[in-house]
């Protein structure tokens, strides 16, 4: 499609400043709403507190001792926690590189009846709705999931109209499943 009609559709654009802490929330969104996170953090939970449990009930039971059980079953038990920190607290973990990666650089973003236009200091790209792998709207932001990232809307700085414009455009454009959260834009 040609820059010129691109800007002839129905489109939502907002320029802002990157915030840390907004992307980080929206990468622990993004994280645990995809194919990986719907698996992995469930199922590291339940291994984390399996483990112990079954060391606790092989020292009742008196298969091993106190220490066998122990220096065989810790290195796995710490390994779980340090993934299951990974899946629970990923953003903190990436703070300070992510903090000066992007300290006062402006990002855009446009939605449109083609897709996603982002333009920024992190990334550029154009996803076109057929290529968006879900679309999920919090509290806080629109997120977008392309073929190889996710790339969010803040909210924040968007007027009710531009609300209404992006879902639906959501509604009507992305065949992909949309979490979109009740109000004002929703299709009934």
């Amino acid at each position: 499609m040609t820059e010129s009609s691109r800007e002839a559709e129905t489109s939502v654009s907002l320029q802002f400043p990157l915030d840390a802490a907004e992307w980080g929330r929206a990468s622990m969104v993004a994280l645990r709403s995809g194919r990986l996170g719907r698996w992995a953090r469930p199922t590291l939970w339940v291994l984390t507190l399996t483990v112990p449990a079954l060391s606790i009930a092989a020292v009742l039971l008196g298969t091993g001792t106190l220490s066998e059980v122990a220096t065989g079953v810790a290195p796995w038990e710490i390994l779980l926690l340090l993934f299951l920190g990974f899946f629970e607290f990923w953003p903190l973990h990436y703070f300070p590189w992510i903090v000066r990666r992007i300290r006062g650089r402006e990002e855009e973003r446009v939605v449109s009846e083609s897709g996603l236009d982002v333009a920024g200091s992190l990334d550029a790209a154009y996803v076109p709705w057929s290529e968006i792998r879900w679309v999920k709207e919090t509290q806080e932001f629109f997120l977008f999931r392309g073929p190889r990232d996710a790339y969010f809307v803040p909210k924040r700085l968007l007027t009710e109209n531009q609300l209404v414009q992006i879902r639906h455009l959501v509604i009507a454009h992305c065949a992909a499943p949309a979490q979109l959260l009740p109000g004002a834009g929703r299709a009934t």
